[in-house]
């Protein structure tokens, strides 16, 4: 045991300089590719969506060139080395999902590919955009703006500001879409029982789908307001002093979920009666808990989440979180603390405006937003990634001598 300790001892001060060093800002960040030629900016618009499969990342916005592609239209990949498009849509792109090997898009756009029925939600077949979700009528599926996709199995969610989704009187602001056949189906039985958009969708490992958004007295119950939990029936996140007893009192805008716990991004101030859990909390399925006290200063929106590991990245906008002059816009928590994402080398957050959306890929943490640089590269327009920087785990619990 003495030498075990004398072991320790020796090694603790490295652990200490290294954790200070990777908490001060060992994110190095950098542009994704160029627009076709070195010296420029890959991107020549806003990022609202991102997702990433494998080595590829899928970026959504209202960009309309991405790499110098002509065919990049809100919507185009990053493969690691170059950009590719797809056939051009008409408007932003708010939310993408993958499964069963195809690409699906969610947002403002109508039309896509020319298909009047390839309105703001749309799967890609390899040459061409094509509606998804059958309508039980003529036209088109959705009527109003998709802003979140979640996958679940064999079903592909739909969260947005439409109504009557696929002609359903009881699918308002969320359609579920059988990955299969196409076939639509209600969450909701009683048609108004969803008041309000559907901004956030999100899952854990069982199967659980969460939403988020604006809506109220979801599914009839007074105590599921902004954010539930549905499995074929919907539950109550918690208790609180919202309208009906719920924990939230204002909209949700960012779900992310680590597989057990589920992470909630929202306007509410503390959150299910927590003094300071302002805009960011936890839900571990059965109870909520802060993450972090007054950290998060007002206004402040949270736009982004994602989860790597033991880190929860949060994105949106906001400055000076916490009086920190680097918590700028972006942030991660590791379980103790939230710290500042690298910086822009001139004494603030690393990005020159807010992120709309995150995701990560390998060792990546890649943001979106409508910032012009980010770490100080004017090339690191809209778009921007950097390698997740370690961060070592102090030891402790010895004698020092």
């Amino acid at each position: 045991m003495r030498k075990l300790r004398e072991l320790i001892c020796t090694l603790t001060p490295l652990f200490v300089v290294f954790a200070q060093d990777a908490r001060a800002g060992d994110f190095a960040w950098s542009h994704v590719g160029n627009a076709g030629s070195p010296g420029t900016a890959p991107l020549n618009a806003s990022v609202t969506a991102l997702h990433a499969v494998g080595t590829d990342l899928y970026v959504g916005g209202s960009f309309t060139d991405a790499g110098g592609v002509p065919s990049a239209d809100h919507v185009a990949k990053w493969n690691g080395s170059a950009w590719s498009g797809f056939a051009p849509l008409n408007g932003s792109v708010l939310a993408i999902a993958f499964a069963g090997g195809k690409l699906f898009v969610g947002g403002s756009f109508t039309d896509a590919s020319a298909n009047p029925d390839a309105d703001f939600l749309a799967v890609w077949n390899g040459s061409a955009w094509e509606p998804f979700c059958t309508p039980i009528g003529p036209g088109p599926a959705f009527n109003g703006t998709v802003y979140s996709l979640q996958v679940i199995g064999t079903k592909l969610y739909v969260g947005g500001a439409f109504q009557n989704g696929a002609g359903i009187a009881a699918a308002d602001y969320l359609l579920a879409c059988d990955l299969t056949t196409g076939g639509a189906s209600s969450t909701i039985a009683v048609d108004g029982n969803m008041s309000g958009p559907i901004y956030a969708l999100t899952a854990d490992d069982s199967g659980m789908l969460y939403a988020g958004g604006s809506a109220i007295n979801i599914d009839g119950n007074a105590a599921i307001d902004y954010v539930g939990s549905y499995d074929g029936t919907w539950h109550a996140m918690g208790t609180g002093s919202g309208p009906g007893g719920g924990a939230l009192n204002d909209v949700v805008r960012a779900l992310a979920s680590d597989g057990t716990n589920v992470y909630v991004g929202t306007d509410t101030l503390d959150i299910a009666d927590i003094p300071g859990a302002n805009h960011l909390a936890r839900w571990s399925g059965a109870f909520w808990s802060a993450m972090g006290s007054n950290y998060f200063s007002t206004p402040t929106t949270i736009s982004a989440l994602v989860v790597d590991g033991p880190y929860v990245f949060a994105g949106g906008n906001f400055q000076n979180a916490d009086g920190d002059p680097l918590a700028d816009a972006i942030v991660y928590w590791d379980d103790v603390a939230w710290h500042p994402v690298g910086s822009n080398g001139a004494g603030n957050g690393p990005l020159s405006g807010s992120t709309g959306a995150l995701a990560t890929s390998g060792a990546r943490i890649i943001a979106g937003g409508n910032f012009t640089s980010a770490g100080g590269d004017a090339l690191a327009r809209f778009v921007a990634q950097s390698p997740i920087a370690p961060i070592a785990v102090f030891i402790d619990g010895f004698e020092s001598n």
